[in-house]
């Protein structure tokens, strides 16, 4: 179960239903949102706003590439292996299967040039570099002002770009992404790239105390952002977790990645985990940062705030007019249909394809089962790797936006026969989402100011809830020092007969064995029965293997 499965478990339990949700419909509308936030929103021009940090990570799960020796692309090794994606694209233009592109456009002194372009299936990634030596060494991100695409008939398609400054050469290198709307055909391609805009972090002070009151507002001095608002301070053993508002005037606010900062003795502390939540208000962005801090620092800590600035503007306009062929690619496709009865995994996944484009290898999947039954579990795993022939490759989960699932993974090389290739899917560090049984309660004792508490074991982990009233609201909190417990993702209390929900308080990926605190406004009065409802659980040492396909198959 993913975690934005969990977060709307929170969504409609705190709608008041009483009767079961329909999980399938929950689902397929979780994914639909993913994949538009991943896809959308198209701002002017058709095109998305667009910033591309020095480290690109994925909506649905980071794609780690291997290190390996690649072709070099006119002459010269420009570093693409460490843009996202760049690795597979430019060795499909080595192999052939796209098109070498020399074109080059001098604007204000500043020169961009396309080296290739390539298609699979679905995308279609082209090549670049600029020379541009004034960018700044210390930049946080890339983007150009405006970027515009379109075939021959004048349609516009959205294009998203990845760039870095390539430290050894002094060019930006960077590549364009947009829809394959070739298919099997050919196609003149017009391309435009107007400003390309040098982002900067730039921090404030703000006065908020990190061992303060809860609801604390400070102004941040960022006309973008003017405030941030406290929502809950959770101090633990050697970290802090905050939850906040940040106040927004922006129509997309995430772009500029604002969030706080945490200093301990002059120093940065690590972040072990920031996410952005959903909006809780229509005026703010929502979010939670978990902060490690070292024992005996916490007296000497303070937030600063922090986001994007434009700090630099090389100004030019670059346009190409070229030709595109996306026969090559689609003729080297390879395509194989898994019984499901030769990949039988312990996990929700029953895989179905196994699919090799020019670009990546995926392993299309269908869901066995979507949401653990009452006293019943399912299993996913956070790492995957694929083992083909000689190569190992790290891949990840991902949703597109027609709903479909897949595991990707980049192409170690280029086999000319697909078929005769044998590889095995090796999933590590197990992850067990489980629902307790509707009748595992455990009764509450009249609650009131005072904290009250009690241990209970938990699939053999010892969990710990604490309950007391605040205002007119009861207050449930869980927590577990075992190392492997996860965490209570979702409790419910039952009052005379009834089953309620806390308020909606969505937890970020890969919150771990972290204090979760729920709130249950205006519970009427009468007995009252805990349960943990959703819950889980990590086996760091688990490891199951799937053959996708052998030596010698048909």
């Amino acid at each position: 179960m993913s975690n934005a499965a969990e977060q709307e478990l929170k969504r409609w339990a705190a709608s008041g239903q009483e009767e079961e949700p329909d999980y399938d419909a929950m689902l397929v509308s979780i994914r639909k949102r993913v994949a538009d936030n991943m896809q959308a929103p198209i701002g002017k021009a058709g095109r998305r706003k667009r910033i591309v940090r020095k480290r690109r990570v994925a909506v649905i799960a980071a794609i780690c590439c291997l290190t390996m020796a690649l072709p070099v692309v006119a002459g010269v090794q420009y570093g693409w292996d460490r843009l996202w994606g760049g690795r597979n694209v430019l060795q499909a233009i080595e192999v052939g299967f796209g098109e070498r592109l020399q074109l080059t456009e001098m604007s204000k002194g500043v020169s961009m040039t396309l080296h290739g372009v390539v298609t699979d299936d679905r995308n279609m990634n082209i090549l670049f570099t600029m020379n541009a030596p004034q960018v700044a060494q210390d930049y946080t991100a890339l983007e150009f002002e405006e970027l515009r695409l379109t075939d021959r008939e004048g349609t516009e398609f959205p294009v998203e770009e990845g760039l870095r400054l390539d430290e050894k050469t002094g060019h930006v290198v960077g590549m364009f992404d947009t829809e394959n709307f070739l298919e099997n055909g050919r196609e003149r391609i017009s391309l435009t790239a107007n400003n390309l805009l040098v982002y900067q972090t730039r921090e404030r002070a703000v006065s908020l105390d990190p061992q303060g009151e809860q609801k604390q507002t400070a102004s941040t001095g960022d006309a973008r952002y003017p405030s941030v608002e406290i929502v809950s301070l959770i101090p633990e053993a050697g970290k802090l977790t905050v939850r906040y508002h940040i106040q927004t005037t922006l129509t997309e606010p995430i772009s500029m990645n604002p969030k706080l900062l945490l200093l301990t003795d002059g120093k940065q502390a690590d972040s072990m985990n920031h996410t952005i939540l959903p909006p809780e208000r229509a005026d703010s962005l929502t979010a939670q940062t978990t902060f490690a801090v070292p024992e005996g620092e916490m007296d000497q800590a303070e937030f600063r705030f922090a986001a994007l600035e434009v700090g630099q503007t090389v100004k030019g306009s670059w346009s190409f007019t070229f030709d595109a062929d996306g026969r090559k690619a689609q003729q080297a496709m390879y395509r194989k249909h898994l019984p499901p009865e030769k990949t039988l995994n312990s996990t929700i996944m029953q895989f179905t394809d196994l699919v090799v484009t020019p670009l990546q290898i995926r392993l299309l999947f269908d869901e066995k089962q979507r949401m653990p039954e009452s006293g019943k579990s399912v299993v996913s795993y956070e790492q995957y790797t694929l083992q083909v022939g000689e190569h190992e490759l790290e891949g990840g989960l991902w949703i597109d936006s027609e709903d479909n699932k897949y595991l990707k993974f980049d192409l170690p090389k280029w086999y000319e026969d697909w078929s005769d290739v044998p590889m095995t899917l090796s999933m590590r560090k197990k992850l067990v989402h489980a629902r307790a049984p509707l009748d595992l309660k455990y009764p509450l004792e009249q609650p009131s100011g005072q904290k009250q508490s009690f241990t209970v074991d938990i699939k053999q982990y010892p969990v710990t809830f604490t309950y007391y009233k605040e205002g007119d609201a009861l207050v449930v909190e869980s927590e577990s020092k075992a190392p492997d417990f996860g965490g209570i993702v979702q409790t419910s209390i039952e009052v005379n007969g009834k089953r309620r929900y806390a308020e909606v308080t969505p937890m970020p990926p890969s919150s771990r064995n972290v204090k979760r605190i729920e709130r249950y406004p205006n519970l009427p009065e009468g007995e009252l029965m805990l349960n943990p409802t959703f819950y889980f659980w990590l086996d760091e040492a688990a490891e199951e293997r799937v053959i996708i396909t052998e030596a010698g198959e048909e």
